[in-house]
């Protein structure tokens, strides 16, 4: 987990220089930190890589989010308390978009918002 969260925290699309591994593997491709950080129910680093790039994206951690809560909701094995903590992480993600709040940034830019709602 310490290896996941070490990825996700010194991410950055432009340089990645901070990760251990040698020149030839410096990028690290965002599905694969998103579909990691999904298994390991890390929902603010799938909002984090997502929307912490040069293109940001507020459409994909909605529907990775979504999807598992879904997936909980209908499951007969998940408890209530994990799935309402799921449903709060989509309702506070949706809540700070909507009020032009960027997970770690601040302030989402009139350029990306427009963007994010034509």
């Amino acid at each position: 987990m310490n290896i996941i969260q070490h990825l996700i925290i010194n991410y950055d699309l432009k340089q990645m220089s901070n990760f251990p591994f040698p020149k030839s593997h410096s990028r690290i491709d965002q599905d694969v930190l998103v579909s990691i950080s999904l298994e390991n129910r890390l929902f603010a680093g799938i909002i984090y890589v997502c929307t912490y790039s040069d293109n940001p994206d507020y459409i994909t951690p909605l529907v990775k989010i979504f999807a598992e809560y879904v997936n909980q909701y209908t499951s007969k094995t998940s408890s209530a308390a994990e799935t309402r903590k799921i449903g709060y992480v989509l309702l506070w993600f949706l809540q700070n978009t909507f009020q032009k709040k960027s997970f770690i940034r601040g302030v989402i830019k009139q350029e990306i918002w427009d963007k994010i709602i034509p």
